[in-house]
């Protein structure tokens, strides 16, 4: 299988990539452009961040997201999978607010083109590595 994973060198991403490499035989981000799957967990996900700069915040996170999706529109793979958070489902800053505004997207790719994506709303993710301006 060969995988993408977008955010890799982030706090979830080193921990995938390293679990899939212990784990699998996945071929994790090879240079090509065909992956069976693509995982999506670039995001700025600094909520202090996102109140200081919302600008930024939301321009980074919906534009990855529209980078990623035209990559896997151009280059569809079995299985797009977007990382998101529960903070989507009733945004109170501008990081929640860029995260729905993701799933938004995510959602009319998947009408409009007929791209095989599944949206993962997780709680906070702790655990080695983690930054410590993260709130626990």
């Amino acid at each position: 299988m060969k995988v993408l994973i977008t955010g890799s060198t982030g706090f979830l991403g080193k921990h995938l990539v390293s679990y899939l490499r212990t784990n699998t035989n996945w071929l994790i981000n090879p240079n090509t452009e065909k992956f069976d799957y693509i995982i999506n967990l670039a995001s700025n996900s600094s909520v202090e961040q996102s109140i200081a700069e919302p600008i930024w915040t939301v321009e980074n996170n919906v534009t990855s997201m529209l980078d990623t999706l035209e990559l896997a529109r151009a280059h569809p793979p079995k299985v797009f999978i977007q990382m998101s958070t529960v903070e989507a489902a009733r945004p109170n800053n501008p990081y929640a607010a860029s995260k729905a505004a993701q799933e938004a997207i995510a959602s009319a790719y998947r009408h409009t083109y007929g791209m095989n994506i599944i949206i993962v709303r997780s709680h906070n993710i702790v655990g080695k590595g983690q930054h410590p301006n993260k709130f626990v």
